[in-house]
């Protein structure tokens, strides 16, 4: 006797999630810092992923009308969070940073 499959693709076969403008701008930044995804997106501390995390923060802020709790919905962190790397990166500010996070940007809208 066989077993009989009754369940259909479409029931257990999900269609992928768009690719949201806050995603490409993660995407992008892990591309542009070398820095992998799921790091930037986890809860890594060390410097050179915070500053990663950071200018994608910033990315996010300035290339989208995103308020500040969608970012951090996005990102899974608190609206706080993402005031702060912002600010750091408005604080760090240099042409040569200036440069990377267009970068950044025009990388995420291609």
């Amino acid at each position: 006797m066989t077993a009989q499959f009754t369940a259909k693709p479409r029931d257990w076969i999900m269609p992928p999630k768009p690719i949201t403008p806050l995603m490409r701008i993660a995407r992008a930044t892990a591309e542009e810092t070398g820095v992998r995804l799921e790091t930037i997106l986890g809860a890594a501390k060390a410097k050179w992923v915070s500053d990663a995390r950071h200018a994608m923060f910033w990315c996010a802020r300035k290339a989208t009308d995103a308020s500040l709790p969608q970012i951090g919905r996005a990102y899974n962190r608190d609206h706080t969070s993402i005031a702060h790397g912002i600010r750091k990166v408005d604080d760090a500010m240099s042409p040569s940073l200036e440069i990377m996070l267009n970068r950044i940007i025009r990388r995420a809208q291609e």
